[in-house]
């Protein structure tokens, strides 16, 4: 009996794949189920080969798919990225399939009801920015990147609209990215208003059969409508006719543990390869993305109004040297606070520190409560008066005495959420209160059950993260204040300066975004008044601060005119990560880069009990960096010191500590 042989990928760190034999021709991207040393595990078909006789070829237990579970342009997309982010090829395509397909488990068929897309919404009517935008992008059906640089409330989601229509008269189907699973909600409702049909959706908070449901009736064409989060990039499409990525700047598109991908660059990839168009919109388009519309790479599709007719905002600088701040805020802010909640309005307080107190510590010796597994500072939250940790959410008790100098001059200090929260119930009692954080929204449709309530035009004030920059819609709130956005001005990163312009843009956005608030303000607290950039964004004048960015990497040599990476190590010992990363450290030393930086902690230095430490590297070009990338990884699989620690890759890192 001839039998056939395959290189299969396989869910684990190593960067090859293994060869098995099976009775039978398999499809490249078919699931199979293999043994694997005293394991069984779940693998994808990635080719034929020849017999390899020097090795002991395993035979295959069983054939999981009929049909490959992924495309053959999702496969592409998806080898495609294993080498451009120097990952293994088994992680990366497991990433990517739903949990029901991680397992060995066949595929189910689930009954998906016929939907039908016809338009059931009342259309309103473009403006003639929005119209021009849509007649460039309707010039071609083909492979571009369109990039709509529309200010907050410019109708953004009308242009998707319409982008979708179109598709569906043609029988395609769209994908919709989102960087934050709480924006989804608020466009299901919009979209729904707007078709008839099933919207799908499709995130990390799913069931495992929710995702599975989603994934097939993508790939059967049941589905013409996908709203999802990273992952759903490498959905499998029966016939595509364009993505969305909106918000395209935002950090959140950016894998930070595992396989660290951008969801937004790995999106183009796929757009390219299915030779379709690609939509990213924002009002803060990214520093790489304006380079890329400078150079021709992508087309610009400017909104420089709102949609309907509003103003901008006044932007106020506060120098909070000046003032008395109590719970984080001015006398002269909270004044404010209360004449707007007179009349009638909504306050929106952005405050990017969740708990009630930042620091817990001894007034003595300066002793702070860190965690035992992550040593990163413990928050103080007074509704568990608990001390707790951001990063594992481990609690800890509250310590009578110092475990340092047994004194019992203990104090919190610094402001949370929940701190502002609870100083403004007492200052302001005619307003209602919402605290919209990670805390608060952990509940399944808690966050759209809390815009639902804010959004019945009544007086009320918000106090939340960075949740309340991405994408809301609050019709009623005429004063924004912004809160320790100091934090962000000291921060040692490359982009720094770009982060902090998007952040501001983004929460006063939030305001005046109804004819009936006719003087919105945004408030900035900042010790730091004649910051220039800060001084830039008061004018609106977005872009203006972003070609300072552009000039100032420029002269730095920074990117996007050099192609950066990180090598990441992790242990639970902090000298296995350091002597690996000196090793390579010494590797890229001898290639003569003009910066390399490291070994170092890595921001979070600690997580769950294991030590990170990185170095960070820059090259020239994004050719030479992969070149030596791949030099360094096949001579580092041979040290000693790898043996001893989980080695990482993270190319076109967001920060570069």
């Amino acid at each position: 009996m001839k039998n056939f042989y395959f290189n299969i990928a396989l869910p684990l760190p190593i960067r090859k794949t293994f060869q098995y034999s099976y009775s039978e021709k398999i499809k490249k991207g078919s699931r199979v189920f293999v043994p694997f040393g005293s394991r069984k595990l779940v693998g994808i078909v990635i080719e034929e080969v020849k017999e390899d006789k020097s090795i002991e070829t395993k035979n295959i237990i069983a054939l999981l798919d009929n049909l490959p579970s992924f495309s053959s342009k999702a496969f592409e997309c998806i080898i495609w990225a294993s080498k451009y982010y120097h990952h293994p090829i088994g992680e990366v395509f497991h990433s990517f399939l739903p949990n029901h397909l991680r397992k060995n488990n066949l595929h189910k068929d689930y009954a998906v009801s016929d939907n039908d897309y016809s338009i059931i919404g009342e259309k309103p009517k473009l403006t003639d920015e929005q119209k021009n935008a849509l007649k460039i992008y309707k010039n071609s059906s083909d492979f571009k990147v369109n990039v709509i640089n529309g200010v907050t409330g410019s109708g953004k989601t009308e242009i998707y609209l319409r982008i979708i229509e179109k598709n569906l008269e043609e029988d395609k189907s769209t994908l919709l990215l989102v960087p934050e699973i709480n924006l989804i909600p608020q466009l299901i409702k919009v979209f729904s208003e707007r078709f008839g049909g099933n919207i799908g959706v499709y995130h990390s908070k799913q069931t495992p059969i929710q995702k599975y449901k989603t994934w097939q009736a993508s790939a059967n064409g049941n589905i013409k409508i996908i709203i999802g989060t990273r992952s759903s990039v490498m959905l499998p499409f029966k016939k595509i006719g364009s993505i969305i990525v909106d918000e395209e700047h935002d950090e959140s598109y950016k894998q930070n543990e595992g396989f660290r991908y951008s969801a937004r660059d790995l999106a183009i990839k796929r757009a390219q390869v299915e030779n379709v168009p690609i939509i990213l919109g924002s009002a803060t388009p990214s520093i790489t993305t304006i380079d890329n519309i400078a150079k021709n790479k992508f087309i610009e599709l400017v909104l420089k109004k709102r949609f309907d007719g509003s103003n901008p905002p006044k932007i106020l600088l506060y120098d909070s040297n000046k003032t008395k701040i109590n719970n984080g805020i001015s006398e002269e802010l909270l004044e404010l606070i209360k004449e707007t909640i007179a009349q009638g309005k909504q306050v929106l307080i952005f405050n990017n520190r969740r708990g009630y107190a930042p620091f817990y510590q001894c007034l003595e010796c300066d002793w702070i409560a860190s965690c035992n597994s992550c040593e990163t500072n413990l928050v103080y939250h007074e509704d568990l008066k608990r001390l707790v940790c951001h990063r594992c959410e481990s609690k800890y008790g509250i310590p009578d005495n110092c475990p340092s100098c047994s004194k019992s001059s203990l104090n919190i200090s610094g402001v949370g959420t929940q701190r502002i929260e609870k100083y403004l119930q007492e200052e302001v009692k005619e307003a209602e209160i919402f605290r919209i954080d990670y805390d608060t929204t952990r509940k399944k449709d808690a966050i759209d059950d809390l815009i639902t309530e804010i959004n019945k035009d009544k007086a009320a004030i918000l106090i939340g993260t960075q949740m309340l920059s991405k994408g809301h819609d609050f019709p009623n709130v005429a004063l924004s204040i912004i809160l320790n956005i100091d934090t962000l001005i000291n921060n040692p990163d490359f982009n720094t300066a770009e982060k902090l312009s998007q952040l501001m843009v983004q929460v006063s956005g939030r305001v005046g975004r109804s004819r009936n608030i006719k003087d919105g303000k945004v408030i900035i607290q900042t010790r730091y008044p004649n910051d220039k950039n800060l001084l830039n964004l008061r004018d609106g004048n977005y872009m203006k601060v972003a070609k300072g960015i552009i000039n100032d990497r420029k002269n730095l040599n920074q990117p996007p005119y050099t192609a950066s990476a990180i090598i990441l190590a992790t242990s639970p010992k902090k000298e296995s990560n350091i002597a690996y990363l000196n090793e390579a450290r010494q590797y890229f030393d001898n290639l003569k880069l003009e910066t390399i930086y490291g070994p170092m902690p890595s921001q979070v230095s600690k997580l769950k009990g294991r030590y990170k430490h990185l170095i960070y590297i820059q090259f020239s070009s994004r050719s030479q960096l992969h070149k030596e990338i791949n030099k360094f990884l096949l001579i580092s699989e041979k040290w000693s010191t790898l043996k001893k620690v989980k080695a990482m890759i993270d190319i076109d890192p967001n920060n570069f500590y």
